[in-house]
Formats: C-alpha cells, sequence, structure tokens
C-alpha cells in the first residue's frame, strides 16, 4: 500500500503544482494579469513548491486515514477543501496581498485541480477493507 499512497501523492502533487500554471497562465494570456515582481522567481517557485507538496500531504493523508468513509464521496471531500481554498483566495485579495485577478485565477485553478485530484486518490486509494 504504501507504493500506491506514494505514487497517489505523486500524481496529486503533479496536478497541484501544474494546472495552476495553466489556469494563470491562460488567464493572464487573457487579461494581461503579469507574474509577482516582489520576489525573486526562484524564491517564488521554492514557496510554490514546499506549499503544494504540503497541500498534497494534508490531501492524500486525510483522504487515506478517512478512505472507508470518504471513498463514495470523493467529490464532497475535494468540494470542502475546494470552498476552503476559495475563500481564501478572497480574503487575501480583500487584504490586498494580491489582486482580485490573481485571486480568480487562483479560483479558477482550485475548480480544476481539487475534483481532479480528489477522483486520482479515489482510484489510487480504494475503500479500505
Amino acid at each position: 500500500m504504501t507504493g500506491k499512497i506514494l505514487l497517489c501523492a505523486a500524481l496529486v502533487f503533479a496536478i497541484f503544482f501544474f494546472v495552476p500554471f495553466l489556469a494563470y497562465g491562460t488567464y493572464a494570456a487573457l487579461t494581461g494579469l503579469e507574474p509577482p515582481d516582489t520576489v525573486e522567481p526562484v524564491v517564488f517557485m521554492a514557496s510554490v513548491f514546499l506549499e503544494k507538496l504540503g497541500h498534497t500531504i494534508a490531501f492524500v493523508g486525510i483522504f487515506y486515514l478517512a478512505r472507508r468513509a470518504l471513498h463514495d464521496r470523493w467529490f464532497w471531500y475535494a468540494a470542502a477543501w475546494w470552498l476552503m481554498f476559495v475563500i481564501a483566495e478572497a480574503a487575501l485579495a480583500i487584504r490586498a496581498e494580491y489582486s482580485w485577478p490573481e485571486a480568480i485565477a487562483g479560483m479558477i485553478s482550485e475548480t480544476i485541480y481539487f475534483p481532479l485530484a480528489a477522483l486520482v486518490t479515489r482510484k489510487f486509494l480504494g475503500p479500505a477493507t
């Protein structure tokens, strides 16, 4: 089972890490959204990597521990995470930590990656026996 958990975590991490680049890139092309210039790109990418790694560990770990209850409720599991993150994006925009266009791009990416990650996690970590 350890191999399945690690493979699942690797796939979920890839989803969490790469989907936002596609969402932000598309949104930036349509709206002119610029990347953050307050921090060096290497530092920014390292922080995104660590953030997504933490999200992956929590997302896969919680699902694994509660897989008997969550297996058939994977969509609601994704919805709970989505709601939490969408509210957090709005809060960051209200506090002016970043702009509303950045928050909207984040909300779009979360709308894609949470259900996708939950579906992948469900497929790899079936119900406990």
